[in-house]
């Protein structure tokens, strides 16, 4: 299942620059604790998708368009499900430890692709 923790696109930025990382919602880790089994999660770090779907207008579609995108290691979540049981933390905390270690991957998935992109010039 493809998540889009965020919540949507970011388009508080021009096309040619880095986007700004949006919040992790909380949902994200509502999900997961809702599993019967924890899930993998396995982030993916997408940049060029705000010159694809502009706001209010039809999706464009040209190959002049790069949507650079990165999959990285799955993010390991048990520790903070056995401290969230072991310490009796509410939901809400317990989701926002959920979000936090997935923004942390997106971060570090951000500044790589930074150095990758600079190194490649696109």
């Amino acid at each position: 299942v493809n998540i889009f923790p965020e919540g949507r696109i970011s388009m508080d930025h021009a096309p040619d620059e880095i986007p700004p990382l949006l919040p992790i919602k909380l949902g994200v880790g509502r999900l997961i604790t809702e599993c019967d089994t924890p899930p993998m999660v396995l982030p993916i770090y997408q940049e060029g998708m705000n010159v694809t779907k502009p706001p209010d207008k039809a999706p464009i579609f040209s190959r002049d368009i790069h949507v650079h995108v990165a999959v990285g290691e799955p993010i390991e979540l048990a520790d903070i499900l056995e401290q969230a049981a072991a310490e009796a933390w509410d939901d809400r905390r317990t989701w926002a430890a959920i979000a936090v270690r997935i923004g942390e991957a997106f971060a570090v998935m951000r500044e790589e692709m930074a150095v990758r992109r600079a190194a490649s010039g696109l």
